[in-house]
């Protein structure tokens, strides 16, 4: 019989071994992100602050009070964040920057590059709900496996402390109720 306990319990390590690197590797995020603008396959990197576009690279730099993005020909638009609203600004350029000189160019109108690095900056709200809190992810793991491995779980907890005791039927359902409500509590983290 404690043979097979043993097995059980390597088992359950192994199983909570493996499901902790799938949830870890699940919160994991791409550095880049590619999507499809006026036809256009563009990639936007967000180690390197670029968004490339066929043969244009767009180079940007961003905090809470502003994002500039420096086209290739080395003009930067500047948008700043204000209490009252923002004010958008052509930067380090002598030229007349309009719809009609960016369509020239074969530029992107600075709004949709700054959508997009909003979008899937790490710090947006809409990034975010792309991809699960790990923490959320952890807590389903940890909630499932309390509820299957009670009783493991029970001895992690209690049962080395004492010699050859077994938890009693309550102490499997509360600990199985703890299960139940880490997985609760992890899906909310999730959404």
């Amino acid at each position: 019989m404690n043979a097979l306990n043993q097995h059980t319990k390597k088992q359950a390590i192994l199983l909570m071994v493996i499901i902790l690197l799938l949830s870890l590797l699940s919160g994991c995020s791409s550095q880049q992100n590619t999507m499809t603008i006026d036809g256009k396959s563009v990639t936007l990197n967000l180690e390197s602050r670029e968004i490339q576009a066929d043969e244009q690279v767009y180079h940007y730099v961003t905090d809470e009070a502003q994002i500039e993005i420096e086209y290739p020909n080395g003009m930067v638009f500047r948008r700043v964040y204000e209490a009252e609203g923002t004010v958008d600004d052509w930067i380090k350029t002598t030229e007349t920057v309009d719809t009609t000189y960016l369509d020239k160019m074969g530029y992107f109108e600075p709004n949709v590059l700054i959508n997009q690095v909003i979008r899937f900056s790490p710090d947006s709200d809409s990034n975010q709900k792309d991809s699960p809190s790990a923490l959320g992810v952890f807590l389903v793991t940890l909630g499932i496996l309390n509820v299957l491995f009670p009783k493991w779980f029970w001895n992690i907890q209690y049962g080395w402390r004492y010699k050859n005791t077994e938890p009693t039927d309550t102490a499997i359902n509360i600990q199985r109720l703890g299960g139940i409500i880490a997985i609760i509590v992890g899906f909310i983290l999730m959404l």
